[in-house]
């Protein structure tokens, strides 16, 4: 009996994805605290499950050896989705607002003056820490995405900076001078700012060629955010393995009308007023230089849509000739 891996990245629609599931299903779920336990154990588990979802934890693929890996790709199907990476940071921003989580609120380097002696004084001397976010005390995303550019050095292709040169530019300047601090936490801005995450994070737990060679369409599958609905309804209706693991297994339904019960079923975390306030948008310039900074993800998220929007056409051109051919 075939498996299904769901590899789950944060704000792509897992929680729909998961809600569309059938509920005699038996998801497996490997987590951080989950790929604690030994190899043999998580094996033994994935065994005795119909979906193995993936969301938070280390490498699936690293946990098992190489024996283990390879029967357990021979019975499954390898799912995930990936997203415009602008939107999702734009989502993971206003998630962290929206929930108050300080686990997923950036850290933002803060200076102080009083340690600032000289230009020409090293970045850890002058570092104060981090600014600690929260509802009450927090900068926009286009301030954040200011601030790693030009101090944390996170670079567009060939730029270059001195600890001196950055010390300079913040010296007098910086609008985060004297804020809280919590330096124990400043591991948290690799949350937002992982250089092309989505795909780093779909090649360590699915393995390197699920991202770099030939996807086989029915068991190789990466569909996008933006296509989720149309993309799942034409998984159903035209993979009868895939349409096993899900609500609809039993159904006969016609593609629109399974993508008008997929989005009854949906479940959208963020609420509408964050999604208008511009604290939570990134301005022009800076969609320019995330997307310089991320051009891997973005080659993979296009090429995910280009694809599935033309599987998407010719099944609904297939529909068409069906109907036309019957009257």
């Amino acid at each position: 009996m075939k498996k299904l891996i769901f590899m789950h990245i944060g704000k792509t629609g897992g929680q729909s994805i998961n809600n569309w599931w059938g509920d005699e299903m038996k998801v497996f779920e490997y987590s951080l605290e989950m790929s604690k336990k030994s190899s043999d154990q998580v094996y033994n588990l994935l065994l005795a499950s119909d979906i193995i979802h993936i969301h938070g934890a280390t490498s699936l693929k690293e946990k098992l050896d190489t024996k283990l890996w390879t029967e357990l790709l021979d019975q499954s199907i390898r799912f995930s989705v990936i997203r415009n990476p602008i939107s999702k940071l734009e989502s993971d921003w206003r998630y962290a607002y929206q929930t108050s989580s300080n686990l997923q609120l950036p850290y933002v380097p803060n200076f102080v003056k009083e340690k600032i002696i000289s230009p020409n004084d090293s970045i850890d001397r002058t570092r104060g820490g981090y600014f600690d976010q929260n509802l009450e005390n927090q900068i926009s995303i286009n301030d954040f995405i200011d601030i790693y550019f030009e101090f944390h050095q996170r670079k567009l292709p060939h730029y270059k900076r001195t600890e001196n040169e950055a010390t300079k530019s913040f010296n007098g300047t910086s609008p985060y001078f004297n804020f809280a601090c919590d330096d124990a936490n400043d591991g948290n801005t690799e949350l937002h700012f992982r250089q092309d995450a989505q795909i780093n994070d779909i090649g360590w737990h699915l393995g390197g060629d699920f991202i770099s060679s030939p996807r086989s369409k029915d068991k190789d599958i990466l569909i996008t955010t933006e296509l989720l609905n149309e993309s799942f309804a034409l998984l159903i209706l035209s993979n009868p393995v895939f349409r096993r693991f899900t609500k609809f297994s039993q159904e006969d339904l016609a593609f629109e009308n399974t993508i008008s019960s997929l989005q009854e079923l949906s479940l959208n975390s963020s609420e509408e007023k964050y999604k208008k306030d511009p604290n939570f948008l990134l301005s022009p310039s800076n969609r320019y230089r995330f997307y310089l900074y991320n051009r891997l993800d973005f080659t993979c998220w296009q090429s995910a849509t280009i694809q599935t929007a033309q599987q998407i056409k010719e099944f609904k051109n297939e529909i068409k000739n069906e109907v036309y051919i019957r009257f």
